[in-house]
């Protein structure tokens, strides 16, 4: 099950991030997005079509989005596929290492496959709905296991390098989480739960597409973690919407009891939070 799926995302994730590599030894171009949605280069538009040109062919029933190209009329369907060309695009504007290609299907509104590719490193995440999530690094394969841990006060969040958020370390102090490290990429910040390094992210900014969130949902899910709504209920991909315009957490499955009994608190104490 998902053998084809996960073959050519991966395979797709895998030449994308050498186009990049390559487009990163020259000048390159770089504008600003409308509204204040960051910045674009050649690299993004080029991976965007080097991807979708290349799921199309494989899957010519299913939707095909990407972040470089949300914009000129593409509806989800029942089977979609989201993709975000470089994710951590001011990583890799920087030359720092931590910015990934994500490709992710969504069916019937969840997260079913994922990869994530860094290319600096040439280390592939993958993971899919009824199958352990796993690390390909340089052609060894190590199963991602999150931990198993249940303390809060143990754990670690994994934190924005590039936004930083005060309501962030608010929300982590109530569920009772000190300890943090930083990393680029949305996508990477949920393979690093993934792989037992941290426990949870938060995400309150509301500025976050599917795009973002499907690939390292569906890899989390594989290693023992979720992606969840302050509510505490799975984060779902269902609607026209492309937006994840609500706050969201990932979570290990072992902390998932605290952080939703906290998130919740916060929800009764103040339903507009």
């Amino acid at each position: 099950m998902w053998t084809q799926e996960i073959d050519v995302a991966s395979a797709l994730a895998r030449r994308a991030g050498a186009l990049a590599l390559e487009i990163a030894k020259r000048h390159f171009e770089v504008e600003d997005k409308a509204n204040d949605e960051g910045p674009v280069t050649e690299a993004d538009r080029a991976l965007n079509t080097l991807i979708l040109d290349g799921l199309r062919a494989a899957f010519p029933e299913d939707a095909v989005i990407g972040e470089e190209s949300a914009k000129t009329g593409m509806v989800p369907g029942p089977r979609t596929w989201y993709v975000d060309p470089i994710d951590g695009t001011i990583d890799y504007i920087e030359s720092r290492p931590e910015w990934a290609v994500m490709i992710g299907l969504a069916v019937e509104g969840e997260a079913k496959v994922g990869v994530v590719y860094q290319p600096n490193s040439d280390r592939l995440y993958v993971g899919a709905e009824g199958l352990a999530s796993w690390r390909d690094e340089s052609g060894s394969k190590t199963p991602l296991q999150a931990r198993t841990l249940t303390s809060p006060e143990e754990a670690v969040a994994v934190l924005s390098r590039n936004h930083p958020d005060p309501k962030i370390l608010e929300l982590l102090g109530q569920i009772g989480v000190t300890q943090s490290l930083q990393h680029g990429s949305v996508g990477m910040k949920l393979a690093v739960i993934a792989e037992g390094r941290s426990e949870v992210y938060v995400n309150l900014s509301g500025k976050c597409y599917r795009w973002d969130c499907v690939a390292g949902d569906a890899i989390l899910r594989g290693a023992g973690g979720r992606v969840i709504t302050m509510t505490g209920d799975d984060l779902r991909y269902d609607g026209p919407a492309l937006r994840v315009k609500e706050a969201f957490l990932a979570v290990s499955d072992g902390i998932y009891p605290a952080v939703a009994a906290t998130c919740q608190r916060r929800l009764d104490l103040d339903p507009s939070r």
